[in-house]
């Protein structure tokens, strides 16, 4: 199938995300077993020790696990304050929580601590970047002080009404923030759900078909799409192979020339790794450091694997850091943990026996 498909379904607690492009699955998104994890999450914490060697310290948040923010500025212990999830919660370990509270939605993204109207570089007409921005101080003359917005380049083009409903909610919600009491800790404002985040980041500019009917993981092969993105072993284009083994400390992955012994191979392979790497960790979850172990390769064709990988990994910054090559010929990369691994997901949520999942329970989108 081609163009692009989002699809979204629910099943039994917990709603699900598709991006298909071209028939192939690109991007997937569960909801968090627990709420709270939910990165965007939003916090009244309370501050507790400072963890010097660990560059942040503790918070107090509601209900049993604390959060750990790193830190960029210093709070008292006691202290009231607003965190956010910032990112994929580990099981046994603290929330990550940050004190630069963000509220994104389609068209707009509200930052409550640097002022001021930003439009997306990518939107480079003249006139629309005037109209976005006559817009958005038309909304903006009351806003709280200290609250700036970011205009997205999904605005290019948006009808007037849709940015200014976007607008009005960042204001909302600021101000309900702005008047939150900081005495105890408690949860302020949940994060999206997987529908909610599928609809508001991969609706952009491209055109799409999007399919919210029951079943739709189903009807579209969405499950057997997942399937070869729980294997070790992943089949490349070149003939070689690429091998994906997540450990505690690290994601490991080993490209394999396979059968073909020719003085091209190792570059040919590793090319078609680079090419299919992005999806790969996408789909699967991967996040942290990931420690990748090419085929020889000389010193020129190593630049060339290295620009590749930068130009792979474009659309998904920020949050990728390609720190470079090892001392013994390893290339590595650093990802921010957005979202739980693939096979964590599924065993949390439907153990091991639950999985392929049937679409039951109510509709929430």
């Amino acid at each position: 199938m081609k163009g692009r498909l989002i699809v979204i379904d629910q099943f039994d607690h917990l709603s699900a995300a598709a991006l298909v492009i071209d028939g192939q699955l690109e991007d997937l998104l569960f909801d968090p077993a627990d709420p709270a994890d939910a990165p965007e999450t939003i916090f009244c914490a309370i501050a507790e020790r400072q963890v010097k060697g660990q560059g942040g310290q503790f918070v107090r948040l509601a209900g049993t696990r604390a959060g750990f923010l790193r830190r960029t500025s210093s709070y008292q212990s006691g202290q009231g304050l607003l965190v956010q999830v910032s990112g994929f919660t580990e099981p046994g370990k603290a929330r990550p929580v940050t004190d630069r509270i963000v509220l994104k939605r389609r068209y707009a993204i509200g930052t409550l601590a640097s002022p001021g109207i930003n439009i997306s570089r990518r939107i480079v007409d003249a006139a629309e970047r005037d109209r976005l921005r006559a817009i958005t101080r038309e909304r903006w003359c009351n806003a709280p002080e200290g609250l700036g917005v970011i205009l997205r380049s999904a605005c290019d083009g948006a009808p007037g009404d849709s940015l200014a409903a976007d607008l009005d909610d960042i204001l909302h919600c600021a101000r309900l923030l702005g008047d939150a009491p900081l005495d105890k800790p408690s949860r302020m404002m949940r994060g999206p759900t997987a529908a909610e985040c599928a609809r508001r980041d991969w609706c952009g500019q491209q055109s799409y078909t999007l399919d919210m009917d029951e079943g739709g993981f189903e009807r579209h092969a969405i499950l057997d799409m997942i399937e070869p993105f729980r294997q070790v072993q992943i089949m490349l284009a070149s003939g070689g192979s690429m091998v994906i083994e997540p450990t505690r400390a690290f994601t490991a992955i080993d490209i394999n020339t396979g059968s073909d012994l020719s003085s091209g191979a190792a570059l040919k392979t590793a090319m078609a790794a680079t090419r299919a790497l992005p999806r790969q960790v996408r789909v699967r979850g991967i996040g942290g450091q990931i420690v990748i172990d090419f085929p020889p390769l000389s010193a020129r064709d190593k630049h060339e694997v290295e620009r590749a990988l930068a130009t792979a990994f474009k659309g998904d910054s920020p949050g990728v850091t390609l720190a470079g090559w090892t001392r013994m010929g390893h290339f590595e990369i650093h990802l921010r943990r957005a979202k739980p691994a693939l096979e964590d997901t599924i065993m949390a949520a439907f153990g091991p026996d639950g999985w392929p999942p049937t679409t039951t329970g109510p509709r929430r989108f």
